[in-house]
């Protein structure tokens, strides 16, 4: 579970650790990673501030089957360091004109 508060200026590298390990992960609306849990379909988002529904996600994630495989593909797919560099290279040919 991550909740950390309205404000979020780190990356939330959890998410990654949790998805590599086919875990699924119950967090807050304002996570600024929050892009893998929809995109992974590992995962639950809840409202920030909305304890009640924070805990309705938790208990529902304890109960649903998640599919560990796909979380870990996921991941291999798309968060790789090769992907990120990849992204990087495209970043700079594109600001160097190359």
């Amino acid at each position: 579970m991550l909740a950390r508060g309205a404000v979020q200026h780190d990356e939330a590298s959890k998410l990654y650790y949790y998805l590599r390990a086919g875990l699924p992960v119950v967090s807050e609306a304002p996570v600024p990673n929050n892009h893998l849990i929809t995109e992974s379909g590992a995962g639950l988002i809840a409202p920030f501030g909305d304890d009640a529904v924070m805990a309705e996600l938790i208990e529902a994630a304890t109960r649903r089957r998640w599919d560990a495989r796909a979380a870990r593909a996921y991941v291999l797919a798309h968060q790789t360091w090769d992907r990120r560099v990849e992204v990087y290279e495209r970043l700079l040919a594109a600001e160097l004109g190359v």
